[in-house]
């Protein structure tokens, strides 16, 4: 891999994490350019094997997005206002056999919310016996909700969970959709609600409204990025610490507690009735 690598005879190596596969691949490669964020945290040879060193903001308050186009900034190339938005195109295939899984269900594209409860870090998932609640309740209100996860076996045992506690019934595809094919359901949605994770952003990059459940993380640098969109988050002056749960045990209050009726309220905000 390496050689072919080198064949390419790259100029230039842009590194969006202190991750040191981004240093050794700097200093074999020999690109002209290398650019990468200041962090603080690295040794002395990661920072010597980039030519060009962005800083990052002390107050550490800048979004993910931001913080990356920092890296052009660095070496001159100022994005516009168009190019600083998210685009995930999930093509003809998949919408076509998104189209065809609605069909099975009876759904129309814009006539259903689209709830993704899980993460593979499970500190940023919210109960199962909440977010059953909620969708008892959209359900009630006449929405109709698709569930996902991923084919992670923590994943879809949450899903069982969440099917087990529910008073409704609700439409799952969960572990049967690809990544674009998630992207294609996500952008047919009228509305997707999930916790800080990778469904999340996509929903962003689709253009569909988002309802984001937040916990340990900051939605100041992962919320949603230039979609309509609320943020639901508790008061808890810990948060966000960016620990997996709280006191490292897989479980963080500041998203347990979350109330049902505080995510409800902020769909109905969302999308007036």
């Amino acid at each position: 891999m390496l050689q072919q690598l080198r064949s390419r005879e790259y100029d230039m190596l842009i590194h969006l994490s202190e991750h040191p596969r981004g240093a050794w691949l700097a200093r074999l490669l020999g690109p002209r350019f290398r650019v990468a964020a200041d962090h603080p945290r690295v040794h002395r040879w990661w920072k010597s094997s980039f030519s060009h060193l962005y800083p990052l903001p002390k107050n550490g308050r800048r979004h993910v997005v931001e913080l990356n186009l920092d890296a052009l900034r660095r070496i001159g190339l100022q994005p516009g206002e168009q190019e600083r938005g998210l685009c995930f195109v999930p093509g003809d295939e998949a919408e076509r056999e998104v189209q065809r899984m609605l069909g099975e269900l009876g759904l129309a594209p814009g006539g259903y919310v689209h709830l993704h409860p899980a993460s593979r870090w499970q500190f940023k998932c919210w109960p199962a016996e909440k977010t059953a609640d909620l969708i008892d309740k959209l359900q009630a209100l006449g929405e109709r909700v698709v569930l996902s996860a991923a084919p992670d076996a923590d994943e879809l045992a949450l899903v069982r969970r969440i099917g087990a506690l529910a008073q409704t019934p609700f439409a799952d595809v969960s572990g049967k959709l690809t990544l674009k094919q998630l992207g294609a359901l996500t952008r047919n949605a009228r509305l997707f609600i999930g916790v800080d994770s990778a469904p999340m952003h996509i929903a962003s990059a689709v253009g569909t409204p988002v309802v984001a459940l937040f916990g340990p993380s900051g939605e100041f640098n992962w919320g949603p990025w230039q979609v309509p969109h609320r943020v639901v988050a508790s008061d808890h002056t810990c948060r966000p610490c960016g620990n997996d749960g709280c006191g490292g045990g897989k479980v963080s209050d500041c998203l347990s507690t979350l109330p049902v009726l505080a995510v409800l309220q902020a769909v109905q905000d969302l999308q007036p009735r």
